[in-house]
């Protein structure tokens, strides 16, 4: 039962960390578009601009990951932060007892 238990959370950690990844790709990308305006449309009112891609470092499930993000710059040329990537370089956006929490409540009861 403890094996099964132990499969069904490194199972679940992965779906969580998958799911989560897309999520913040998703969520840097409205940051972007936010910033710099929809990908393709040029607007003379911008103030910034996209500026392809880099690769970040971040905390996510309790280990270190490298994330491509989109890149914001200022007409004057200056690196602009996203908002999400500032916060999330901070904090892990999946700490460790988020799975732990989901296999709790997602295991069948005692009582039936």
């Amino acid at each position: 039962m403890v094996a099964g238990m132990a499969a069904t959370k490194q199972d679940l950690m992965a779906w969580v960390q998958e799911v989560g990844l897309e999520a913040l790709k998703e969520a840097f990308e409205a940051d972007t578009t936010a910033g710099a305006g929809p990908k393709g449309k040029h607007s003379q009112d911008r103030i910034n601009h996209r500026w392809g891609t880099t690769d970040t470092e971040l905390p996510f499930g309790g280990r270190r990951i490298g994330l491509k993000r989109p890149r914001v710059r200022s007409k004057s040329g200056r690196e602009v932060m996203l908002p999400r990537v500032a916060r999330f370089q901070a904090e892990d956006p999946l700490p460790e007892r988020v799975p732990n929490q989901l296999v709790l409540v997602c295991r069948p009861s005692a009582t039936g």
